[in-house]
């Protein structure tokens, strides 16, 4: 800030000048502007991303049709338990990354998208199992276990972070009343 100080100096700005400069920058209006601005965008921002998670949970669900139909039940839970971290990483990281927003906004982003792709992977399993028995295949996956292992597979990563912070925080308050 000194530096910017000596610089509007060197062009000639008067103490003056550069005193009211500094007050329109700092100015408590502007800082609770930005700062209802920066709340309100990153609601938008957390809608955003739910709507985002939520499509991109659809579909995933539909692409895993057909490798519910020719996989061997064990691979299926490889490929979901897989892709269930990483969308449970990426949505552990959007959200929790998301400043301004309320608790209540995490603690419903936290039951919703799960609960949503668990009931989303229900579905299209049995979906997949219909259609194996129309098309005469020999596989049928229970719609359930791959359902359970998917969503817990989401929620590691969260629940991994929240332990993690935990864990910190419990740190900070031991060294606090030490």
């Amino acid at each position: 800030m000194a530096d910017v100080i000596s610089k509007l100096r060197e062009k000639g700005w008067s103490e003056e000048e550069v005193m009211k400069a500094l007050e329109l920058i700092h100015a408590e209006d502007k800082k609770e502007k930005h700062i209802h601005m920066k709340k309100s965008m990153n609601i938008t921002l957390y809608w955003m991303v739910l709507l985002i998670l939520t499509l991109a949970n659809f579909f995933i669900s539909i692409v895993m049709i057909p490798f519910l139909l020719v996989l061997e039940t064990y691979q299926v839970m490889i490929i979901l338990g897989a892709i269930g971290i990483v969308f449970g990483l990426v949505f552990n990281h959007l959200i929790r990354d998301i400043e301004h927003v309320e608790t209540k906004h995490h603690v419903a982003a936290a039951i919703f998208i799960p609960s949503l792709a668990i009931i989303n992977i229900f579905v299209v399993v049995t979906v997949a199992n219909a259609m194996a028995e129309r098309l005469r295949f020999d596989a049928w996956e229970n719609p359930v276990l791959i359902a359970a292992i998917y969503a817990l597979a989401f929620v590691l990563p969260y629940l991994l972070t929240s332990v993690k912070e935990y864990a910190r925080n419990k740190a900070r308050m031991e060294q606090v009343v030490k």
